[in-house]
């Protein structure tokens, strides 16, 4: 397993030309797939509405590039892309937070319909979950959630709920041979708590210790470490502050050189699990 400061992205083997050849035209395949709304799914994208799945999985595919570029709100339909990871081409698929139907439908897709998953990225993001509604926001308040501790108090629990639901599923997947193969945690918004890194790493590394943690390790204890691979990846693909009520939490940002290098160290993971 990386070393969770370690942001030096692996090299990998350099391909001859009829293999580099042989892995653009499986890119091509794959997008044509995707284009026309078909492929199984070889990544299913996780986690709870808000967490920044759909803000990781565009950085990965190239679609975030500049400035002007605004962060997409909540998805209302499972996202699919053709994304390269190493020397391949897979199928990503972002399956949306809220309970709705189109949730339903790529989760199925993903673990039930076919034997082509090869892993799952679940994004956590240590209870900074945005809040995109003005009524889910009054709503928290109503509740008593009105200052960022216990807001992220709520937030780690919901993270937590979603996870054991994800885990259920891989569990119940791997037992009838349709993998995944590995799952990656991506430990989103990373930016935000840069002087507590070690903290947010003990929450959700296997050895930690956390509430999470011992679900983590309960999943590979069900599925077998031989049989799947995890990895724990801090990341932050888009770097923001962070607001509730008078509370602001700015990014913790030295270089503007960091998040690329997260960003890279995250994709040279990817390519590392996809391969072993």
């Amino acid at each position: 397993m990386a070393d969770w400061t370690d942001l030096l992205p692996t090299a990998l083997r350099a391909p001859v030309m009829a293999y580099q050849n042989k892995s653009q035209l499986h890119e091509w395949w794959k997008r044509l797939l995707v284009y026309a709304g078909r492929g199984d799914t070889n990544v299913v994208v996780t986690g709870v509405a808000g967490a920044g799945k759909s803000v990781l999985t565009l950085c990965q595919h190239g679609e975030v590039k500049d400035h002007e570029w605004e962060e997409p709100g909540t998805s209302t339909e499972a996202e699919k892309k053709a994304i390269t990871v190493g020397e391949w081409t897979q199928i990503f698929t972002v399956v949306p937070g809220q309970e709705i139907a189109a949730r339903e439908a790529a989760l199925d897709e993903a673990f039930n319909k076919h034997k082509n998953l090869e892993g799952v990225v679940h994004v956590v993001d240590w209870g900074f979950t945005s809040v995109r509604s003005s009524v889910t926001e009054q709503k928290l308040r109503d509740a008593g959630y009105d200052t960022l501790e216990a807001l992220r108090d709520y937030n780690l629990q919901r993270e937590l709920e979603e996870f054991k639901k994800v885990a259920n599923l891989i569990a119940t997947a791997c037992a009838t041979g349709r993998g995944p193969k590995w799952i990656t945690i991506a430990v989103s918004k990373a930016d935000l708590y840069f002087d507590k890194l070690d903290d947010a790493k003990m929450y959700y590394y296997p050895e930690g210790s956390s509430p999470f943690v011992n679900e983590l390790n309960s999943l590979i204890k069900r599925v077998g470490s031989n049989n799947i691979k995890c990895r724990v990846v801090p990341v932050c693909p888009k770097p923001k502050p962070y607001v509730w009520g008078e509370t602001k939490v700015s990014p913790q940002l030295i270089t503007f050189d960091e998040p690329a290098n997260y960003m890279k160290n995250f994709i040279s993971i990817l390519a590392e699990v996809s391969h072993e």
